[in-house]
Order: structure tokens, then C-alpha cells, then sequence
């Protein structure tokens, strides 16, 4: 859950939302304002780009009225060199204003030229051109060429030269095309001077798919952002339309203009007119910057306010809330002391009351959880006298039956035996009747035998001595063995260093590890079951898996299972964790945990400390395991049976 907002920063909130319809209504006034302008904009400039347009407009015709009126001379009309060469070089006095004069013939070869650009330098760009003069009788004008050696721009204006008419409705077939050269800076000279503080930013360039042809405008201010960014835009213009744009020029700044084509035949240019937009014309980001500074002021101002404002009605809040801390903090005899007036006071003299109440009730609380908190030491402390308790009844019961009960198993084992070897030596005669006595001692002796094996898997459920004398994983191995003898497979893996558990960890692991084995085999039907222990460097782990028909653990727990209560119990009094994971059909796997801690381990001795012994009863027994058996079953030193 987020911090929740003090009632100072609620006001300050308040006061916000309170401005925002304020900020609203200046941001859409300056938006429009800023709109307006650009509309105005772009009307000053479509203006301005229509001038333009009919200036070039003009210089065009006027250059296609002189190439109209030479091509009428019959000595052009002839393309012979000499004689096309003294018209050129006439018309070339008589108009200074144009570049240079070149007559082409149908090939496309130079017949001849006047004036100080020579065309067969533009042969390559003149061909195409002078192929539409002569093909198809139009007049045609080149892109911007720029002389070689010099830093002289012109264009190339090709007008078809026809033949002497045939009659006065005939006009005649294309016999070849007159051309000019018009210079870049006289087509620039047709633009208006472009004069002002916002005008002084404003670009006037003639365009064309390939590039700029002229441009005259600010440093900074050219157009070769525009064929970067506006190629369907320009295509568009040259092919007839006009559009608006807006771009970035490559400073950055956004700019905005227009873009109208050149009304005239032959000519795919386009006027391109363009300024800064509103949002980056100077005057305008001042008034801009100057009004959203006074706003800012006004509004600081106003969350000023309200800041000193929520402060004064927050202080004696903040005081009271100091004081529930304090009581929340236990601190139950500092006084809530009255403080602010009206509802707040109201609520300092609440506040009392409850102090004096809970303060009452928390005391009673107290004394409730230490004694709930010396139940629960009584009650752990019961529960490991009972595992202790039951493990000595185990032990004393084995011990017993050991001492007392195998002994007359064994002895009269012997005597049956050694009967069986009298009666192999006695008397032929009785042969038949023999016979059937050795086959009733041989039984018995069977009987007493099976007896024994009996007799030692009890006293080794009842306490392993393997526990006691080489530590938990022998004894766990051997009872593992001892499940593989009943059919289910069983395997036992340790990994780690093993380290010697301390005798009540020890006896609390086996019989986890006999209980859920025990299950496994008896009640979840399963095909194979693996023990798995663990020594990490945290922690014990033992686990044992199997694949059985598994079961819901919570019923199971609930249903008072007395094996599953019986390992949880064993788990918590050496206080380990203990989780049993299973569903029906996929098996159990039965986890036990426990950190390494020095109540876990065994101590180890110390260099010339000896060993402390197990203690003995009257009769020599020990009281901590039962006596240890021998592999044929009989106690050790019992003597062989002797024929009598």
C-alpha cells in the first residue's frame, strides 16, 4: 500500500487541480493564437510564391519571343553554319541579356553557337531536350547547368525552328531547334527582394525533382532540407499541385511554406516559398516564453499559498499523530495532551480515551501471551519426553526380550538339535518310529529358527543397534535391505560429507525415514522407492520418493493419520521441517530439513578426551541400545550343539 498523502500535499493538490482549468483555457488561447498565425503565414506565402512564379513566368516568355522570332529567319531556317552563325552572333548583340545562342540539327549536332557558354559542354543534358524541339515540335528548357571552370549557372531553353510553310494554313515541320542560355542569376533577379525582420528568414527557391535551380534567402536558411525530406511533395508540385508543407531545416528549426508549379510549357519547376514557423519565429517564441514565465509565477504563487495554508492545518494533526505512534509504539503513559481547535480537539480528547482503554487492554494481553508463551515450553518440552520416553520403553522392551526371551528360544533350539543327533545314533530297530521323531525336531527346529528371525527383526524395529555404533545411514542401508527382502526395490543415496548427528537427530531421521518407507510399502502399493540424504553446507536434507498411488495429505492429516501426525512430531521436536508432497496417482515424496546448528551435530572430542561410555543396569546391560547380535541369529559364544 503507497504513502498516503499528508493534508498539506492534499491542498497543494487541490490548488493544482484548481489551476488547471486556468492553464487550460491560456494553453488553447495561445493555440489558436499560434494557429491563426500559421494560416496567416501561409497566405502571406502563397502570395508571395504566385509573384514569383509569374515573374519567372514572364523571363521565360520573354526568352521564348526572342527564340521564336530568330528561328523566323530563313537563314536559320537553311542550318547552314555560316550563315546561322552571323544571325547568332546579331541576335547576341541586340540582346545582352542571354547567356549564349546555339542552333541544333535534326541529329542533334551543334550547327552553330554565340556567346561565351559552349553547348557541346551540355551535350548530354541538351540532347534530350533538343529531341523534344525537333520530334515534337514543343518547346523544351533543361534542369540548372553549371559551366565547368566557373561558378556560372544557366538553364537551356530549346524552341523548335519549322520549315517555310507551304501554304498560309501550314505551319510548317520541325527542321531543327534554336536554344538559349539563360543565366541562373537573371531567372533569381525576377524574385522580389525579400526585405523585414520576418522576411529576413524567408526562402524563395526554384525547384525541380533533381534540385534547387535558384534559391535566394537567409544564411541558414536554404532549401536543401526540402529535397531531403519532401520528394512526393516536390513531384507532386512539379507535376501541377500545390500543397503546403513542413519541414525541419538542417539546423533543427521546423519551418513551414508553399509549393505552387510553374505555369509553363517545358518548364517542370516549382516555386518553393518558406519561413519558420510560428512556433520557432523569434518574436513570437519571446511573447511565447514570456507569457508561460508570468503563468509559472502565478501559479508557484498560488501553490505557495497553499502549502502555508495546509501546513497551518496540518501542525496540530501531525502532533496527534505523534502521540498515536507513541501509544502504537507502546509507549502507554505518555498523556495525549489536547491541542488545535474545534474537530481536531475533538479528536485529541477521543484520542485520550482510547489511550486509556487500550492501555488496559494491552496489559491483559500481555499477561495472556506469557503464559500462552510458557504453555507452549511446556508443551514441547512434554512432547520430547514423550519420543524420549517411548525410545527408552523401545529400548528396554528389546533388551529384554533379547536377553530373556532369546536365550530359551536358543537354548531350546539346542536341545532339539542335539536330540536330533541322539536319535540319528539310536537303535535300528525303532527305525519307523525314529524316523518320525526327527521329522517332528526337524520342524521344531525350523519352527524355533523362524522364531529367532522373527524375534531379531523385532528387536531391530524396536532399536537398531546399528543407530547407536556406526551412526544413521548404516542403519538406514539395513533397513533399506530389509525392504528389498520384502519385495519392494529400494535404494538409499547420500551425497556430501556425512557428519555425526547428535543421538536424539539421529533416532528422529531413522524413524522418519521407517515410517515412510513403511507406508510406501504397506499402503501406496508402490513399484520402487529411493532415500535420499543430503548433507549440504546449510542444511540436512532427507528425502524419500516413491511411485505409488499417492493421496491428498490434507485429508489425510485431517482424518488423524497417527504416521503422519508421528513424523511431523518427530520433525518438530528437533526442529526440523517437515513437507509431504502428493496427489492421487503420482506418488509421495516425503522432505525432511534442517539447518546445520550445534544442536544438531554430535561434538566432537577433543584430543585426549575420552569417549563417554553408555550407561549399564545391575546386570551389566546398556541402557541406550540393545545388545548387538550376531549374523546366525544366536548370541555370540553360544557353543555349537555335541553328539552325544
Amino acid at each position: 500500500m503507497g504513502r498516503r498523502w499528508s493534508l498539506r500535499t492534499r491542498s497543494v493538490a487541490a490548488a493544482s487541480l484548481c489551476l488547471l482549468p486556468l492553464l487550460g483555457v491560456v494553453l488553447f488561447i495561445l493555440d489558436q493564437s499560434l494557429e491563426n498565425s500559421t494560416d496567416q503565414i501561409f497566405e502571406t506565402q502563397l502570395a508571395f510564391a504566385e509573384v514569383v512564379a509569374r515573374g519567372i513566368t514572364q523571363t521565360l516568355t520573354e526568352n521564348q519571343e526572342v527564340l521564336t522570332t530568330i528561328s523566323a529567319d530563313s537563314r536559320i531556317k537553311s542550318m547552314d553554319p555560316a550563315l546561322a552563325q552571323e544571325v547568332l552572333a546579331q541576335a547576341k548583340e541586340l540582346r545582352p541579356s542571354l547567356t549564349g545562342l546555339f542552333l541544333v540539327d535534326p541529329n542533334k549536332n551543334i550547327v552553330a553557337f554565340a556567346g561565351g557558354v559552349d553547348p557541346a559542354g551540355f551535350a548530354a543534358e541538351i540532347g534530350p531536350a533538343a529531341e523534344i524541339a525537333v520530334t515534337a515540335g514543343e518547346t523544351a528548357i533543361t534542369d540548372k547547368l553549371t559551366v565547368a571552370g566557373s561558378d556560372v549557372s544557366v538553364i537551356a531553353m530549346l524552341s523548335p525552328v519549322l520549315s517555310e510553310a507551304e501554304s498560309s494554313e501550314d505551319s510548317g515541320v520541325p527542321v531543327g531547334a534554336i536554344g538559349s542560355f539563360i543565366s541562373v542569376d537573371r531567372v533569381q533577379r525576377s524574385f522580389l527582394p525579400v526585405t523585414g525582420d520576418a522576411e529576413s528568414q524567408t526562402s524563395v527557391a526554384l525547384i525541380s525533382t533533381i534540385g534547387v535551380i535558384a534559391d535566394q534567402g537567409s544564411p541558414g536558411n536554404n532549401t536543401s532540407a526540402i529535397m531531403e525530406e519532401l520528394d512526393d511533395e516536390i513531384a507532386d508540385s512539379v507535376a501541377g499541385k500545390r500543397s503546403s508543407l513542413t519541414y525541419r531545416d538542417s539546423s533543427g528549426h521546423e519551418r513551414q511554406g508553399v509549393l505552387i508549379p510553374i505555369d509553363y510549357p517545358g518548364a517542370k519547376w516549382a516555386v518553393a516559398v518558406t519561413g519558420p514557423s510560428p512556433n520557432t519565429y523569434g518574436p513570437n517564441q519571446n511573447l511565447l516564453r514570456e507569457g508561460l514565465t508570468a503563468l509559472a509565477i502565478a501559479a508557484l504563487l498560488t501553490l505557495l499559498l497553499a502549502t502555508i495554508f495546509g501546513e497551518l492545518t496540518a501542525r496540530p494533526i501531525r502532533q496527534l499523530t505523534a502521540q498515536a505512534k507513541a501509544i502504537a509504539a507502546g509507549d502507554l503513559d505518555q498523556p495525549v495532551e489536547v491541542t488545535g481547535k474545534g474537530e481536531v480537539a475533538a479528536l485529541s480528547q477521543a484520542l485520550g480515551l482510547m489511550s486509556t482503554r487500550l492501555t488496559s487492554e494491552v496489559k491483559n494481553a500481555e499477561s495472556a501471551q506469557s503464559d500462552m508463551a510458557m504453555q507452549n515450553d511446556v508443551m514441547r518440552e512434554l512432547l520430547r519426553r514423550t519420543v524420549r520416553t517411548q525410545e527408552d520403553e523401545r529400548r528396554r522392551i528389546a533388551a529384554d526380550i533379547h536377553d530373556a526371551v532369546s536365550p530359551l528360544i536358543t537354548g531350546a533350539l539346542y536341545r532339539v538339535r542335539a536330540l536330533l543327533i541322539r536319535e540319528s545314533n539310536g537303535q535300528e530297530h525303532h527305525a519307523e518310529e525314529n524316523g518320525e521323531a526327527q521329522d517332528g525336531l526337524t520342524a521344531t527346529a525350523d519352527l524355533l529358527e523362524q522364531s529367532m528371525d522373527e524375534l531379531h527383526n523385532v528387536i531391530f524395529a524396536l532399536r537398531p543397534p546399528d543407530l547407536d555404533d556406526v551412526g544413521v545411514v548404516a542403519a538406514i542401508e539395513r533397513y533399506v535391505n530389509q525392504i528389498n527382502r520384502t519385495g519392494l526395490p529400494c535404494e538409499l543415496e547420500v551425497s556430501g560429507d556425512e557428519r555425526r548427528l547428535s543421538p536424539e537427530t539421529r533416532l528422529s531421521v531413522y524413524r522418519i525415514v521407517q515410517e515412510a518407507l513403511h507406508n510406501s510399502l504397506r499402503h501406496a502399493r508402490a513399484d520402487e522407492a529411493l532415500v535420499k540424504m543430503e548433507y549440504l553446507d546449510d542444511e540436512l536434507r532427507v528425502s524419500v520418493r516413491d511411485n505409488g498411488s499417492g493421496f491428498d495429505p490434507e485429508s489425510a492429516i485431517r482424518s488423524v493419520s497417527l504416521g503422519l501426525l508421528s513424523m511431523q512430531e518427530r520433525a518438530a521436536a528437533i526442529g526440523a521441517d517437515l513437507d509431504i508432497v502428493s496427489r492421487p496417482g503420482a506418488g509421495t515424496i516425503v522432505v525432511l530439513r534442517r539447518s546445520w546448528q550445534n544442536d544438531l551435530m554430535e561434538p566432537a572430542l577433543d584430543e585426549g578426551e575420552e569417549p563417554v561410555e553408555e550407561p549399564v543396569d545391575e546386570n551389566g546391560r546398556s541402557e541406550v541400545s540393545a545388545p548387538p547380535t550376531n549374523g546366525a541369529l544366536y548370541p555370540a559364544g553360544l557353543p555349537e550343539a555335541q553328539s552325544t
